[in-house]
């Protein structure tokens, strides 16, 4: 079944398998572990970590740190106030307005990153990376995947094979390797 949690204050931790979990407003630390559902988590005062499979995850409005395990889903985090760590295998992964580092590892699926204040570093597979706004150092690596975005406040390492690359903004060096 699912499970709904709202209002809370302190370190919160959720098991859940074959339904949705949804957590609204906690003024503290989120640990959720669920499978076959669904996971948001919005309005959450600490740091949020959350494993999941077959099953989008979605995470608003972080004040520290976001950390996500997942397979078979996609995954949006925004407005996240410390670094965002992301692996994910077989769906997009989505980062926006993080104030701090973004690191994400997928497989078979889509990158988008935009308006990070820290460094990012984004890997995957078989698919596109896109990114903007990324304020400090930029690191891709990517296989069978198409690389496009703009505005880098450091340096840029890109890397990628059977796809394009197009790089814009970059206002440190920039390193770019691609091969078929």
């Amino acid at each position: 079944g699912g499970v709904y949690f709202s209002g809370g204050r302190g370190r919160q931790e959720i098991e859940n398998s074959f339904g949705d979990v949804d957590v609204r407003t906690n003024h503290g630390d989120l640990v959720v572990r669920n499978g076959n559902g669904a996971v948001s988590a919005s309005d959450i005062s600490g740091a949020v970590e959350i494993t999941d499979r077959f099953g989008r995850v979605r995470v608003t409005n972080a004040g520290r740190g976001v950390t996500i395990h997942s397979n078979n889903g996609q995954i949006e985090a925004a407005n996240v106030g410390g670094v965002t760590s992301i692996s994910n295998s077989f769906g997009s992964v989505t980062v926006t307005d993080a104030r701090s580092d973004v690191i994400v590892q997928n497989q078979n699926g889509e990158v988008r990153a935009t308006g990070i204040t820290g460094a990012a570093e984004l890997h995957t597979t078989f698919s596109r990376v896109s990114f903007s706004r990324i304020g400090k150092a930029l690191t891709v690596r990517a296989t069978n995947a198409t690389i496009s975005g703009d505005t880098v406040g450091e340096s840029a390492n890109v890397e990628t094979s059977f796809g394009g690359v197009d790089l814009r903004g970059v206002k440190g060096s920039a390193r770019v390797t691609a091969g078929n």
